[in-house]
């Protein structure tokens, strides 16, 4: 949400309509972010923890990019005619909407393997956080400006990827304690003498 709202605000000023800006703005990170989530779900489950390791920081990096280059290049394209400028504004969301769709699915499935019983929690979590998460972004972008509320969306990311990091570290050393404890060897018994 709070990549959806302030971007869908900037782009009614370029694309000179707010329903224009709302169906390209879902169409795109729709569109993309379902295949991010597709393309992520075909990830063997031993590659999630490394791959998602790797996906967060260029979440953050193109986020960061967005925030600051996007009305660069909006600027520098409105006196386009309406299909190109549709076509850049497909263009400046679609990586962004790729990456976006992997977290969310990959870290549910990731969960799933270890604790299934979280993964209906981590639902309504998600729920109610894009509830509010539009509230928020709305709040901020009227407020803060559409720049900083792309730079808070990029710090909740990194702040994601932290989580992410501690618990798949955390889940590592549980294994390394459990296959310690299995290899220990065991002390036979003295011998009594007579």
């Amino acid at each position: 949400m709070l990549v959806e709202i302030p971007t869908m605000q900037k782009l009614t000023v370029y694309l000179g309509q707010p329903v224009y800006s709302l169906a390209v703005v879902l169409f795109s990170l729709l569109l993309f972010s379902g295949l991010g989530s597709w393309w992520s779900g075909r990830w063997p489950a031993e590659q999630i923890g490394g791959r998602l390791r790797r996906v967060f920081p260029l979440l953050v990096v193109f986020l960061l990019l967005h925030a600051l280059f996007s009305s660069f290049v909006l600027e520098r394209t409105l006196l386009f005619g309406l299909p190109a400028r549709l076509l850049v504004a497909v263009l400046l969301l679609s990586v962004l909407g790729f990456l976006m769709g992997m977290p969310f699915p990959t870290g549910i499935r990731w969960a799933g393997r270890r604790q299934p019983t979280v993964v209906p929690w981590l639902w309504g979590i998600n729920g109610v956080t894009s509830v509010l998460g539009s509230a928020l972004a709305t709040a901020l972008a009227i407020h803060a400006g559409f720049r900083l509320t792309l730079v808070v969306a990029a710090l909740a990311y990194a702040a994601a990827g932290a989580l992410f990091l501690l618990a798949r570290r955390s889940d590592e050393l549980q294994t390394t304690n459990s296959a310690t404890r299995l290899v220990e060897p065991t002390h036979p018994p003295r011998c009594l003498r007579h």
